[in-house]
């Protein structure tokens, strides 16, 4: 889940192109493998616990990958909630946009922000890598 903050450059990634061992996998691949292993030739226990160490570094990497994701979307909801009253410059499709941040709105992907201009126009879902600058 890619999580934008102020300042980072949005890359769009296909994630269903990724392919991951899951943890699930990773059992299913273990266990085939000791059903069907040469009775003559029994799993060598070195190879074994090479195998388990691999899959703890596995589980150790994918926890700390659900960490480093949730205090990326806390950086981001930290950042979204300090420019709330700020007069903002985003970049949009159409043209830039100054206004103030009114509101945001909290997704999977990230906080969202609604700005309203001097006329009193609002603009809505504009991600926080879209500010360009905020004015004090």
């Amino acid at each position: 889940m890619p999580i934008e903050s102020i300042g980072t450059i949005a890359s769009e990634t296909n994630q269903t192109n990724e392919v991951a061992l899951q943890q699930e996998d990773f059992i299913k691949l273990f266990l085939a493998e000791l059903k069907n292993q040469d009775p003559l030739e029994p799993l060598n226990n070195r190879e074994f616990l090479a195998q388990m160490a691999q899959f703890t570094n596995l589980e150790q990497a994918r926890q700390s990958h659900e960490t480093l994701e949730g205090i990326a979307f806390m950086d981001a909801t930290s950042q979204a909630m300090s420019v709330i009253g700020q007069e903002v410059e985003v970049t949009t499709a159409t043209l830039p946009f100054v206004g103030t941040v009114e509101a945001v709105h909290f997704y999977q992907d990230g906080p969202r922000l609604t700005l309203k201009d001097s006329s009193g126009a609002f603009i809505e879902n504009i991600k926080l890598n879209q500010i360009q600058l905020v004015k004090e």
